[in-house]
């Protein structure tokens, strides 16, 4: 199976080294540049399974967040501008069984799923808290 890269938006000498790294690996390796609203044509023309792309430190999480919504089945890898650190920004599907849901077990799930997932409580938590 081949793995379709585009690297997007790179540095020059960035984009040279990241290049060579993949093609080693026998990835198909293509780069373009242009404007943000160009990506998504460019990875669809190249039938890109990853995109590698340089993001501004303050636009990172809205612009990936941006881009991955455009085309959510893509992976996108992003390097800061001096490739000291690499982010990997998917957007993955999340099940999680409740099991039986007791009246307040409801309303604390739906409290839950309601808050940013870094803030998200253990279902039944209220249960411990208050001896049940």
């Amino acid at each position: 199976m081949t793995v379709s890269v585009l690297l997007w938006n790179l540095p020059a000498m960035l984009a040279d080294v990241v290049a060579g790294v993949l093609r080693l690996k026998q990835f198909e390796v293509n780069a373009e540049y242009g404007p943000r609203e160009r990506w998504r044509q460019a990875a669809e023309s190249h039938k890109a399974d990853v995109v590698v792309t340089s993001l501004q430190e303050g636009s990172l999480a809205e612009e990936g967040t941006k881009l991955l919504w455009e085309t959510p089945r893509l992976r996108v890898i992003a390097l800061r501008q001096n490739a000291s650190e690499a982010l990997l920004l998917e957007l993955a599907p999340r099940i999680e069984a409740l099991g039986e849901l007791s009246p307040e077990d409801l309303a604390a799930a739906v409290a839950s799923a309601a808050r940013p997932r870094g803030a998200v409580e253990i279902i039944g938590a209220n249960r411990k808290r208050d001896g049940v």
